[in-house]
């Protein structure tokens, strides 16, 4: 299960102004590390922004970091992959992460670690990392609670365009098959539940989401402000949503446009309000409400083995 760089903790109103530790898990329902290598990687000088300086990967029991920031592994442990309930992995941008060395995001470390037993991807992925993480790193985090603005998804008065799913129509992450595997080729990475595809074509930007609930939806919003769904409808569904790139959009797949990129369309796309709501019967509601900022109160230089 190969991770990409870019990808909601729980926001509930009786947080609000309190402090509190990070952790997610209890020790005594993880699974164990077996062993565990860490070493610095020999060049640790980054890639240009926006470039990751290598990958994090699962195998059957086995967890690969090659070259990567330790920043980037607090966000897949504590932020992506901490919520094992949901149907995909969170988007760090939900929670911003904030504190630490400036060598968290500089250093590159590469870890090779094998668990006790066979334990999923997102368990590999979420609470054993966070161990990891703890053990070899001494991670210290909080999490914070703050109002922001957001914006509010909901239905239009006329309703929501698409059908739900039938159970069994997608493959649950933690169930999939390893890629390459003789299993994958019966399911493919278009029908496990959560996959999610997408980016931009000049002044458009296309999103797929392939057995997505509608708070992934939310999460795969990447806007001015927080999405949080507040639509109540249950189920995972198919949806393809093309929209304009506009002050409101920017930060999705790559950051502002840059200099040379192709305008296909110079008219550019509807607005993503706008987008929501023909194509999904979607509306975005300015308001506020709690939103998760997680700090990073200590973390040292591991030793390496």
């Amino acid at each position: 299960m190969l991770i990409p760089i870019a990808l909601l903790l729980s926001l509930t109103s009786s947080d609000v102004g309190v402090a509190q530790p990070a952790q997610q898990a209890s020790r005594t329902a993880v699974p164990k590390w077996e062993a565990v290598s860490v070493r610095r990687c020999e060049s640790n000088t980054p890639p240009a922004s926006g470039v990751r300086a290598g990958y994090v990967d699962t195998s059957p029991g086995r967890l690969h970091v090659r070259c990567m920031w330790v920043k980037y592994l607090i966000e897949i442990a504590y932020i992506q992959h901490a919520d094992l309930q949901s149907s995909g992995w969170t988007k760090t941008s939900s929670v911003p992460l904030t504190g630490g060395p400036k060598w968290i995001e500089s250093d590159l470390f590469t870890i090779e670690a094998k668990a006790d037993g066979l334990p999923s991807a997102r368990m590999m992925l979420g609470p054993m990392l966070q161990v990891l993480l703890e053990d070899h790193f001494k991670i210290k985090l909080r999490r914070e609670v703050k109002e922001i603005p957001v914006y509010e998804m909901r239905v239009v008065p006329s309703g929501f365009k698409l059908q739900s799913l039938p159970d069994g129509s997608c493959t649950p992450q933690d169930k999939a098959p390893t890629p390459g595997s003789p299993e994958w080729k019966g399911v493919g990475r278009n029908r496990i539940c959560g996959n999610a595809r997408g980016g931009r074509n000049g002044p458009l930007i296309s999103l797929n989401l392939t057995a997505n609930s509608l708070a992934d939806l939310a999460a795969h919003l990447e806007l001015d402000r927080l999405v949080i769904d507040k639509t109540n409808i249950p189920g995972l569904f198919d949806i393809s949503l093309t929209f304009g790139r506009d002050s409101t959009t920017d930060r999705m797949f790559g950051g502002p446009p840059q200099a040379g990129d192709s305008l296909a369309d110079p008219t550019g796309g509807p607005s993503i309000f706008t987008a929501l709501q023909e194509q999904l019967g979607l509306r975005l509601i300015p308001a506020r409400a709690p939103g998760n900022f997680l700090t990073i109160e200590s973390v040292e230089m591991p030793n390496e083995n």
